[in-house]
């Protein structure tokens, strides 16, 4: 019997302390709310949501950026690796030197860089850039490339302090990121600073909506659709929320204010979609001006729905019926050389498993699921826009222009991809600069990780640089400059 008593003593001591955690626990859940990452828009601005805000046309031209030369760049998912192949593209183009000769005097491709559309991991340099324009060199590199993130972040959520998002049912591992990129990095910047600074690229973040399996941009067109003002929103927020990969990261959660402006935004979808599509898409964007039936809107990475962040540009010229139309409502006029510029980052699992009779993991198996339609969806993106590249100097030119005379466009179409490294693995290390690379490490193999080991970080840098420089249309952009320079 005292054995018995002492067994019982025992087991109430335990449940007390259990009790005690978990109560400890819940407390702490109540503490973890979701925060309100944007606010409704102002009444003021409700009256004119055409007008303001961070669009396209609100960041012109400006400085040692011209019309002239318009230049368009998409940076893909992937991760640290993304992050780091868009950055050594972006370093690359500061040392790429051209004279238009327009009188402003020679500058860098970089300071020609009018747009930015980037999902996920290519998220990161492209809201870096938004907030610090070239002050990001060498910084980001220096914070974010060559830091343990990944490390940092897992310590941060595994920390007893943040055990709330264990238990509240409204905060999650997506909401902590946010909190740590927007502590880390980005240090409270919102739209609203980014709009305030005046200057090009205008820069385009790309989610998932969970509910629509639709991207969503973080511009104020997008926000329009919801009355609401994305300059109350932190670059950490929307950065969150187009790296927010299923299962390893909780959606990011907006509030839709829809019915709060007197006005909604007209809707107009009569460009180059045909009747199906224009119907998808309008179902879809109405969806948002329903605050009854969507007052939250959930949103995961945007790899999900675009990993390489072409379909944005593709789909707002189809919609405004082609490129002259969508120039003209940018108010982007005159323009001779047109770049786009796709930074491709997306990996590859590899064929360790075919080497193996063993039943392949679960993770290498929720990896080969994910990536296999990311990957036959960005082929398909990758061959519309190619088409749309050809295809532009014509549209550009008018339905009554003079089919013997040159276009007054010409586009140029730069593919920095890590696949041309595999492509290049069976050369000789002299006969190719990529060949060297491809056989110190294979890029593409890399995880898809929050940070990189310092050897990754140099072999992705001078990847991105070499790739770059080697690209047979860059060498012919400069060509063109040059020649129309010296006339």
């Amino acid at each position: 019997m005292p054995a018995l008593f002492a067994t019982a003593r025992f087991v109430r001591r335990r449940c007390l302390a259990l009790a005690l955690v978990l109560g400890m626990a819940g407390l702490a859940g109540c503490s973890a709310t979701r925060p309100v990452y944007n606010q409704p828009l102002p009444a003021k601005a409700a009256a004119e949501t055409a007008e303001g805000g961070y669009r396209l046309s609100n960041v012109p031209a400006s400085g040692r950026n011209s019309n002239e030369l318009l230049v368009v760049a998409s940076f893909s998912g992937g991760g640290a690796r993304a992050a780091t192949l868009a950055y050594a593209v972006l370093d690359a183009m500061r040392q790429v030197p051209i004279d238009l000769g327009d009188g402003r005097g020679p500058r860098s491709l970089f300071d020609e860089l009018d747009v930015i559309s980037a999902v996920s991991g290519g998220s990161w340099p492209a809201a870096y850039l938004a907030q610090h324009g070239d002050a990001m060199f060498p910084a980001f590199e220096q914070q974010v490339l060559r830091r343990d993130l990944q490390g940092d972040f897992v310590h941060e959520l595994l920390a007893p302090a943040q055990w709330g998002w264990l238990f509240s049912p409204t905060y999650g591992r997506g909401d902590l990121f946010a909190e740590f990129m927007d502590r880390e990095v980005f240090h409270g910047a919102t739209y609203a600073d980014v709009l305030a600074r005046g200057q090009r690229p205008w820069v385009t973040l790309n989610a998932t909506d969970m509910s629509l399996g639709a991207r969503f941009e973080f511009k104020q067109e997008q926000f329009d659709l919801m009355c609401s003002d994305l300059g109350s929103v932190k670059l950490a927020t929307a950065v969150a929320a187009s790296s927010a990969v299923p299962i390893a990261l909780s959606p990011i959660t907006l509030r839709n204010y829809a019915g709060h402006c007197p006005q909604p935004p007209q809707l107009d979808l009569y460009g180059l979609f045909g009747e199906r599509r224009r119907a998808q898409y309008y179902q879809q964007a109405t969806s948002y001006q329903d605050g009854k039936a969507r007052p939250y809107i959930h949103l995961l990475d945007g790899g999900l729905a675009d990993n390489l962040a072409i379909r944005a540009m593709l789909e707002a010229t189809m919609a405004a019926g082609g490129l002259r139309a969508v120039m003209a409502q940018a108010g982007i006029l005159g323009v001779r050389w047109l770049v786009c510029i796709v930074v491709n980052a997306e990996g590859h699992a590899g064929l360790e498993a075919d080497q193996s009779e063993l039943v392949p993991s679960v993770l290498r198996v929720t990896q080969a699921v994910a990536d296999i339609p990311l990957g036959r969806h960005s082929n398909d993106s990758l061959e519309l826009l190619r088409e749309a590249v050809a295809r532009w100097p014509q549209e550009a030119a008018g339905p009554n222009a003079d089919p013997n005379a040159p276009p007054p466009l010409k586009t140029y179409l730069i593919e920095v991809s890590l696949e041309a490294l595999e492509a290049a693995s069976g050369e000789s290390v002299g006969s190719s600069p990529l060949a060297g690379l491809s056989n110190s490490l294979s890029l593409r193999t890399l995880p898809t990780a929050l940070s990189l080991p310092p050897a990754a970080v140099d072999q992705v840098l001078e990847a991105g640089h070499t790739l770059f420089r080697q690209s047979p249309e860059l060498q012919r952009l400069l060509k063109d400059i040059g020649s129309e320079a010296r006339r």
